[in-house]
């Protein structure tokens, strides 16, 4: 940890961490819902919009508006693993994703609970308390049957929501300098553009608020922090070009 991180860190103390309860709570945060989900993934087509973006995965193509170029480019990669059918393989995925939002809610609930803890009188073992209560809410957002029933076919919303919540996590992580946490959430945040429009508009406000804090507070460099920025920001956008270079392609819905 650097020097500037570790002067905000002493600016937001947290509960005493218990390394050892954290490290088995975080790993649990992720693999049961991982678990879940290749227990419970679908071996055919399914409904509603899967065996469309099944064939458009796998064909390497262009989806129902708005496209989904970044989901389409890994469910092309998924595709390819030699594991049951070509739906199973991109349902996968979804567990992947899934396995990611449940590590990325505990570290900003960690963040959360900590900061709570340490504000009053803290209660025996709070380290255990704190690892404890953040894997409960990493396994309150994902193995919920709304969550469950979107990760476990070939549907974009398991990857939408580990990409907005996974922009909320670096924002709110202490370890990464301020630099650092702009430039992921911006890349984030554009790559959660390229999968979904409609649902990085959702955390687009809570994102845009805490990079502008950040900037606010280092207000000296914040200038230099946005010109880095703006250029991954378009390179995070690269994923577009799938549009209009495949629109053509056999397994493409539209051609736009």
């Amino acid at each position: 940890m650097n020097a500037a991180a570790s002067a905000e860190a002493s600016a937001h103390p947290e509960a005493p961490d218990a390394p050892a309860w954290r490290a088995w709570c975080a790993s649990l945060s992720w693999a049961v819902p991982l678990g879940a989900a290749v227990l419970l993934a679908g071996n055919s087509m399914g409904y509603y919009d899967a065996p469309s973006l099944a064939a458009s995965g796998a064909g390497l193509g262009v989806t129902h508006p708005p496209g989904h170029p970044l989901w389409v480019a890994l469910a092309a990669v998924a595709s390819l693993v030699p594991v049951g059918t070509v739906a199973l393989r991109i349902a996968l995925l979804g567990g992947v994703c899934l396995a990611a939002t449940g590590l990325a809610v505990f570290h900003l609930a960690h963040r959360f609970v900590g900061a709570v803890l340490a504000r009053g009188p803290l209660p025996p073992h709070a380290g255990a308390v704190t690892a404890l209560v953040s894997m409960s809410a990493a396994w309150g957002a994902t193995l919920g049957v709304a969550s469950m029933r979107q990760a476990t076919r070939v549907e974009v919303y398991a990857l939408a929501l580990a990409l907005c919540v996974g922009v909320l996590a670096v924002l709110c992580a202490p370890s990464l300098s301020r630099a650092a946490r702009v430039r992921l959430a911006v890349v984030l945040l554009g790559l959660a553009g390229c999968n979904h429009t409609f649902i990085a508009l959702t955390a687009m406000p809570a994102a845009l608020a805490l990079i502008a804090l950040d900037l606010w507070r280092d207000a000296p460099r914040a200038r230099r922090f946005v010109l880095a920025a703006l250029p991954l920001a378009v390179c995070s956008l690269v994923p577009y070009l799938l549009l209009p270079l495949r629109a053509r392609a056999a397994a493409s819905l539209v051609r736009v």
